[in-house]
């Protein structure tokens, strides 16, 4: 290759530097304008107007649902006063369980198809009580790139209730980093929630709550994208005990002991 040849070549590739640069730079700045009006994640809660809220019937909707039943979530149009709910462990249903009312719920009421949409995060949660299975609530939000705009993520947030016979649907829009959000492979993991809650247990979370006359909450949380890890996040509030579980190989790390 001559002198010449190695010059054009150098400064092709000094131009290209140029642009990638530009493009990353401008990408940043809009990204950068865009979270001044928007959160850079999306929360387990949504705003009183992105977000409907339905009646169900948690004696029958597992049946429903396995029947192929499809109206089972009656909207509420008007606000009423909180209800007393259920006691606890009334419905332990699975992670299994609430990812299947949510994926109906996300399908129905959005009248998309959810093919092609990732999740964000899942988040169930518990009151402490002996041999626990199963949660009281669930919280699942999936996501994919928008449409019109490959700038941002549409999201669809999923909170079900069974104590309060309520679960609710919210969508919203979030910028998209450069790299996208990383998402929760449920379907590839050796370790549910349901196990990692048994992990927990054995391996300090009973002599947690015992401490404390099972009087405490535990919340189990699985989101890459927002703990920049994989693993299932196991908490019994407050401040008695803290776990990480691998959902792949099952190895753990105690984070707190508590007092």
């Amino acid at each position: 290759m001559n002198k010449q040849s190695k010059i054009k070549k150098t400064t092709m590739l000094v131009v290209l530097a140029i642009v990638c640069l530009c493009i990353f730079v401008g990408y940043e700045l809009r990204l950068l304008k865009e979270r001044q009006f928007y959160n850079e994640f999306p929360s387990s809660v949504n705003s009183p107007d992105s977000s409907s809220v339905y009646e169900i019937d948690p004696e029958t909707l597992l049946l429903s649902l396995a029947q192929k039943n499809r109206k089972v979530f009656n909207p509420i149009t008007a606000t009423s006063a909180v209800d007393t709910p259920l006691p606890a462990n009334s419905f332990p249903w699975t992670q299994a369980d609430y990812l299947k009312i949510a994926g109906v719920l996300a399908q129905t009421q959005s009248k998309k198809d959810m093919n092609g949409w990732d999740i964000f995060s899942m988040f169930f949660d518990k009151n402490c009580v002996d041999n626990p299975k199963g949660f009281d609530s669930g919280n699942i939000i999936y996501f994919k790139t928008h449409a019109q705009d490959f700038l941002q993520y549409q999201t669809i947030t999923i909170n079900i209730n069974p104590l309060f016979k309520e679960a609710s649907f919210g969508e919203n829009y979030f910028p998209r980093p450069l790299f996208g959000w990383a998402s929760v492979k449920a379907n590839s993991f050796e370790i549910t929630a349901d196990e990692a809650l048994h992990i927990a247990e054995d391996k300090g979370g009973k002599e947690a709550r015992l401490k404390v006359d099972n009087v405490c909450d535990i919340t189990i949380n699985n989101s890459l994208a927002y703990f920049r890890n994989n693993d299932w996040i196991v908490t019994y509030s407050p401040n008695l005990f803290k776990i990480h579980i691998d959902p792949y190989s099952g190895k753990y790390k105690i984070i707190n002991m508590g007092k």
